[in-house]
């Protein structure tokens, strides 16, 4: 009996440690506009997180131009506020978008800022990434 309880909670614990483990998301690359026409190095499995500073409430807003969804998974979509602590009623904010690299590869992310109504080719601003995805 005592034989068999011991097998039991060996093998919970085994379970355990795969059923209840962290999902790793790998290293984790931050982007900014100053990183715009960079050329990034990452692995398959790292995680991108693009950061850019918007003004929805006047209508601009980064929209993806390019996203390869052969080499990259998105994650999330989310938008945060500058100013720490409280919102402000029509201040800018940050967009954040999360990505996976999904396979090793090169690839280009590229973004525009503009009024979704006006369209693409009246972007006030642009913003290409280069990712080199390593295996």
């Amino acid at each position: 009996m005592k034989r068999l309880l011991f097998v039991f909670l060996a093998l919970f614990q085994i379970i355990g440690c795969f059923v209840f483990a962290p999902v790793s998301r790998g290293k984790e690359v931050l982007l900014r506009e100053e990183d715009c026409g960079r050329t990034v190095e990452l692995r398959a499995g790292d995680i991108v997180q693009i950061e850019l500073k918007g003004t929805p409430s006047a209508g601009f807003w980064w929209h993806f131009v390019k996203l390869d969804e052969e080499y990259l998974l998105k994650l999330e979509e989310k938008t945060r506020s500058i100013s720490k602590g409280r919102e402000i009623e029509g201040a800018p904010v940050w967009g954040i978008w999360i990505l996976k690299a999904k396979k090793a590869g090169e690839t280009t992310i590229e973004m525009a800022y503009y009024r979704r109504w006006e369209g693409v080719e009246k972007a006030i601003k642009r913003c290409l990434f280069k990712l080199q995805i390593l295996p």
